[in-house]
């Protein structure tokens, strides 16, 4: 069995085992980016933390011995033939076989050879991870060996860049050209290299789309049934059981950590003979000491203290959900909390970027109320030399508390490999938005969904440089009832698409209908037809120069088609 080791940030070691050398670096790889994507080695150097183990032992290398001596002596009995052989007989056979294909070929014409020029496969080196002799198993992807700088990369790099910069981001300054790993940038990765990003690429398509994963979060804190209710804080009592008594029909409350530590925040000592002016807090820094009394004397303490010192002009909203057979307070926030809670912002995010080819993570803590949702593209495992430098994943990064910890926050997000190994990985945020929960909430969430739209033109390039499009096939585009409306005999997915675009006025607005959708149709067949999304955007603009319209229309198809570009990259089943 051969073993890999992977070391986590805490220093905890994990082995994995396979027969298979490469499946068990492809384990411990996977383990690697888990706690990445997690934020666990944010600060923290990687370099180093994979490491392979050793060798099979002696009992291992006997079997394996064993099982090769059989295979031979089995194979020395095969070849072997103790009878003699006839060679008399063999050849007088031979002899008659000459003469019957030689009398065949009499009648046979004279046989044409055709010579092909055969190119040979570049045989290029790949380092650690490589094939025999060191030749990279991903020879069809390289233009260099590894090691070597990459003009191609190079140029990718500085186009991403560019894309980059329009949403605010940028690599260190200390990394323009040198990688935080020490490598120039477009230095072509090793043949590990190439394996980890298809990694991370398997990852990355085996996440739900942000629709998905936003209805699924929304179901979840759907059955926490949260409410809200605003309690004047003198009238407050503790019971010996440390549930709170609001005085409202007698209901009670069971405390989450964090809600008591805000309630006693929150209070206030109150002066004057009617206890109308806060003063000063009621239980400074007393939340270590009330949270270790035991409950009764805890209730004492609190309700003694509220009786006699609280002051009688503040009201609190507390935020409530159902906890097992009770109501808890997971949050102490001011009146004029606005709440606008994870569950919604995850829908609205999904809401937004709908009709993008995004993947979502979405984690959420239920005790600390905390989200962290990331929206992302990825770049595909066959990039042409692959390199350090190299960006390989963009998008979105929302954050969210609803207990009064934190306003509403989004970034855009890239993600770099620094190295030959894809081990040591960098990322950068660039906040293009940020809501606190306070006021028009409506108005704060139009402001949101403004931002990200001005950042969908370089995520468009991205999805388009990447091919993601590409991979889409149009047949995930249509529905059921796209199928009942426009297709006819014969029709190929392509085609109702073509169709559907065309009654829905998303292109050829300004060409008759059926005109529009023949014209399509004669393009599309001319460049070969294809089942992706980027054949019918390419059999649009095609059609734009194919076919009799004038300037005017030309500019507009084509202006329609880059628009398209978004639109059918929503997933109506499936990315292929």
């Amino acid at each position: 069995m051969f073993t890999f080791i992977y070391c986590n940030p805490d220093g905890d070691f994990q082995e994995f085992k396979h027969h298979v050398k490469e499946d068990a670096r492809d384990q411990a790889q996977a383990a690697f980016f888990a706690d990445y994507k997690a934020g666990s080695w944010a600060g923290v150097d990687s370099s180093g933390c994979i490491m392979e183990g050793p060798e099979p032992t002696q009992e291992e290398s006997k079997v394996i011995e064993e099982v090769v001596d059989e295979y031979n002596a089995f194979m020395q009995d095969v070849c072997s033939d103790d009878e003699p052989a006839d060679v008399e007989a063999m050849s007088s056979e031979y002899d008659n076989t000459t003469n019957i294909m030689d009398m065949l070929s009499e009648n046979m014409n004279q046989a044409t050879y055709h010579v092909v020029d055969v190119t040979p496969e570049p045989t290029l080196q790949g380092g650690w991870g490589s094939g025999d002799n060191g030749v990279s198993n991903h020879s069809d992807k390289r233009t260099v060996d590894y090691g070597k700088v990459s003009e191609v990369a190079k140029e990718r790099q500085e186009l991403h860049d560019t894309w980059l910069a329009e949403l605010g981001l940028a690599r260190p300054t200390e990394n323009i050209s040198i990688t935080k790993a020490g490598y120039e940038r477009g230095t072509a990765v090793v043949d590990l290299g190439y394996d980890n990003l298809a990694v991370a690429r398997t990852t990355w398509d085996n996440k739900p789309d942000a629709a998905t994963a936003a209805t699924d979060f929304f179901n979840c804190i759907k059955k926490e049934e949260r409410e809200d209710i605003v309690l004047e804080l003198s009238e407050l009592r503790m019971q010996d059981d440390g549930s709170l008594t609001t005085g409202k029909n007698g209901e009670g409350f069971v405390f989450e950590e964090h809600g008591l530590k805000q309630l006693l925040a929150a209070t206030r000592f109150g002066a004057k003979s009617d206890m109308t002016l806060a003063s000063g807090p009621l239980f400074p820094r007393a939340f270590e000491t009330m949270k270790a009394l035991d409950p009764d004397v805890r209730a004492y303490v609190f309700n003694e203290h509220m009786k006699r010192h609280c002051s009688h002009d503040k009201a609190m909203m507390f935020r409530t959900r159902k906890n097992v057979n009770k109501r808890s307070i997971f949050g102490v926030v001011g009146e004029g909390y606005k709440a606008f809670d994870a569950d919604k912002v995850a829908c609205m995010v999904a809401d937004a970027v709908s009709d993008m080819p995004f993947k979502a993570e979405l984690k959420y803590n239920a005790d600390t109320t905390n989200l962290m949702m990331d929206i992302t593209m990825h770049a595909p495992e066959d990039l042409v030399d692959f390199s350090a430098g190299d960006l390989y994943e963009v998008g979105f990064r929302f954050k969210s508390n609803d207990r009064g910890g934190g306003s509403i926050n989004g970034s855009a997000i890239a993600f770099w490999n620094e190295c030959l190994n894809m081990i040591i990985l960098h990322s950068q945020k660039k906040e293009i938005m940020r809501a606190i929960h306070k006021g028009n909430m409506a108005e704060k969430m139009n402001a949101i969904r403004e931002a990200m739209n001005a950042a969908r033109p370089a995520m468009e390039r991205f999805a388009q440089h990447w091919g993601i499009l590409a991979h889409a096939s149009a047949q995930s585009m249509i529905t059921h009832k796209d199928i009942d409306d426009y297709a006819t005999d014969g029709d190929t997915s392509p085609h109702i698409l073509i169709k559907k675009l065309v009654a829905e006025g998303k292109v050829a607005s300004g060409i008759g209908r059926d005109a529009a959708v023949q014209m399509m149709f004669d393009s599309y067949a001319d460049q070969g037809g294809g089942d992706s999304v980027q054949d019918v955007i390419n059999a649009i603009t095609r059609m734009a120069h194919q076919n009799l319209v004038n300037d005017c229309a030309r500019d507009t198809l084509e202006r329609e088609a880059g628009m398209l570009v978004p639109v059918l990259a929503q997933q109506a089943t499936a990315i292929a």
